[in-house]
């Protein structure tokens, strides 16, 4: 069964083997404020073969239990055994309350006594009624669990497999749950982490400040924190720095509960930092050590952004640093074989600068200090400059 619309046509299968009942029936729903459509059956087989072939395309089913050959009992049975999600009703005649009462047991919703009087007709659309929206409800509310259970597995997931930790605490600093990131980071167990405040992973020091922080209008008002570092302190003693922003948690009545974090090691990222950092450090010093003297020009900004010593020491600069191959040119004087040649495209804009030779060409230069050298000069392309 499909959840419906309230102002859908309820789709009742009806089977009873007498006509008049049957003209009774489509009477007493006529009558009702909600539309129906009704498709008889005299036989339960024929119910259970049109089921069969449209398990969807009910809303209801309606069934005597004294049927030529299959009982209404033993339809309903069936049907919940096929595992069709279909609201079942059972009508019976007066002294069969045991039955009604085992059709009850047996996953049957509802029962209606028949009587000779006809008065369970004026009963019939409430009871109809009744199920359905109760079937409905159970329908919806199935659903919406079913995507609550999605949206949680999605979140476990992403909770879990996150290489952040996550970490939640009441307003008194206890913690109530974290990931499997979080006990990582500071080598604690699951069930340690569950008996400590926030507070007492952290520096005496920095908690006033972080009180202060936590209980600042501003944090208040806005639901969260600016991201700022924080220092932890692991199982072991030492110490770990971290990154994190707080995010406010609130009650149904919209007030204060606990807070929420993601927390992110940077440890690690400074050490790389400072790696690279000193790693940049030595090739400097190893190209400023070079014999061979080497100038970096960008072709983009079109000047020069590095000159190591020898460079310096060949064209006689002393303590100055030129903007430009340009300026260069102005103080030197270049003579030899390829001079003219090298001069042109040194003076020539920055993005003719690749035309430069690849190879070494000797030439000879007459630097500030007057004194002729003669030198080896090549053009190295490096990425992105």
């Amino acid at each position: 069964m499909s959840i419906i619309e309230e102002t859908s046509p309820i789709r009742l299968l009806l089977v009873d083997d007498n006509k008049h009942d049957r003209i009774a029936f489509r009477r007493s729903l006529e009558r009702a404020k909600t539309t129906y459509n009704i498709i008889e059956f005299s036989h339960a087989e024929e119910a259970l073969d049109y089921i069969h072939r449209n398990p969807s395309s009910s809303d209801l089913l309606v069934s005597d239990q004294k049927l030529p050959g299959m009982s209404g009992l033993e339809l309903c049975r069936l049907i919940l055994t096929y595992g069709i999600d279909m609201p079942l009703i059972i009508i019976t005649g007066a002294g069969t309350e045991n039955l009604a009462v085992e059709a009850l047991k047996a996953g049957v919703s509802d029962y209606i006594i028949k009587d000779s009087a006809g008065r369970y007709l004026q009963l019939l659309p409430l009871v109809l009624l009744d199920v359905v929206q109760k079937h409905r409800e159970y329908l919806l509310r199935r659903r919406t669990e079913a995507q609550l259970e999605e949206s949680e597995k999605k979140y476990r997931s992403l909770y879990e497999s996150s290489r952040d930790g996550f970490v939640r605490i009441d307003l008194k600093g206890n913690i109530l749950e974290f990931n499997s990131s979080f006990t990582e980071m500071l080598c604690y167990s699951g069930q340690e982490l569950l008996n400590k405040k926030i507070q007492e992973l952290s520096p005496p020091m920095e908690q006033p400040l972080e009180k202060k922080l936590l209980q600042s209008e501003d944090f208040l008002g806005r639901g969260y924190s600016g991201y700022y570092e924080k220092e932890f302190i692991k199982k072991n003693g030492s110490s770990l720095l971290t990154e994190l922003r707080y995010y406010l948690l609130r009650d149904d009545n919209g007030l204060p509960e606990g807070m929420w974090s993601f927390v992110r090691d940077i440890n690690r990222e400074r050490t790389i930092k400072q790696e690279l950092e000193d790693r940049n450090i030595l090739i400097e010093e190893i190209l400023d050590k070079s014999p061979i003297g080497i100038a970096v020009h960008s072709i983009q900004k079109g000047n020069i952004e590095y000159l190591n010593t020898t460079f310096k020491d060949i064209f006689a600069m002393g303590e100055s640093k030129p903007d430009t191959l340009r300026d260069i040119c102005k103080q030197t004087l270049f003579t030899g074989k390829h001079a003219e040649e090298i001069k042109r495209i040194l003076l020539s804009p920055a993005q003719y600068l690749p035309c430069l030779p690849k190879h070494w060409q000797e030439i000879q230069l007459t630097s500030n200090s007057q004194k002729e050298k003669i030198i080896n000069i090549s053009y190295i392309p490096l990425a992105n400059n």
